[in-house]
């Protein structure tokens, strides 16, 4: 049945788990969560322009700072019962499909125009960067706070780290086709640019040796040039002409 946000609906079907398989995956060998569905055998709209419920609120300590709970098996999946206020993966597991909110989210990683996709986080506080990201400290400590949004109509500012979603950004809760649980946010806060520039590493002395790496962004012979020439003039310019590079 065709349904519209508002509409209240009669719903019959049974409750299953289902996984997002990449090619080649298995149950047996996937690293994908679960998401709860119903597999619905009837739909019946009741009721229309219904108020939508009130979102949750992500304030920096609605999520739990541990990222995954401690599991003998390794599998998390294999807990008997979800407790939202003991790790992130419980709490997004909680409230999959419902409304949350998360107000001046700060961007942790650029957004991808192309995906419509940008990562930020919900503890601004938590293991943050001098440039304003946030990192991993090592796998038992992953930080909580980042959650991928992914705007229901597949828009992103092409915003840097350090950058901010000013104002609420709301949405239901959903599993990534490419892991990890994400907001789809139907309103998307604005775009607050803080200017981050490029570092610059100081030149080496005549009795030092610059060693560097570079991330060239899977850089292949059908990429224009312009993208060539920005990666040159990063080598030259920010990483000041290291004597050894590794890209």
């Amino acid at each position: 049945a065709a349904v519209s946000p508002g509409d209240g609906v009669l719903v019959t079907g049974k409750v299953s788990d289902y996984y997002t398989l990449s090619s080649g995956e298995t149950l047996a060998t996937t690293a994908s969560l679960s998401v709860t569905e119903l597999d619905p055998t009837l739909v019946t709209t009741v009721s229309t322009g219904n108020a939508l419920p009130a979102p949750v609120m992500l304030t920096p300590t609605a999520v739990p700072d541990q990222y995954a709970p401690a599991v003998a098996s390794g599998n998390v999946e294999s807990i008997a019962t979800a407790d939202p206020t003991n790790s992130a993966l419980e709490f997004w597991e909680a409230h999959e499909g419902m409304r949350v909110e998360v107000d001046n989210a700060r961007v942790t990683g650029p957004g991808s125009t192309q995906y419509g996709e940008i990562y930020v986080t919900t503890k601004p506080a938590q293991q943050a960067t001098p440039r304003g990201g946030t990192y991993i400290a090592g796998y038992d400590s992953v930080p909580s706070g980042r959650v991928l949004v992914a705007p229901a109509n597949g828009t992103v500012p092409a915003a840097l780290v350090g950058d901010v979603l000013s104002g609420p950004t709301v949405g239901p809760v959903d599993w990534s086709t490419f892991g990890g649980y994400d907001i789809v946010a139907t309103t998307l806060g604005g775009y607050q640019d803080n200017g981050l520039a490029p570092t610059s590493a100081s030149p080496q002395a005549a009795d030092q040796l610059a060693i560097a790496t570079y991330n060239v962004e899977n850089l292949a012979p059908g990429d224009p040039a312009s993208k060539y020439a920005a990666l040159g003039a990063g080598v030259v310019q920010n990483l000041a002409s290291p004597d050894i590079i590794s890209v």
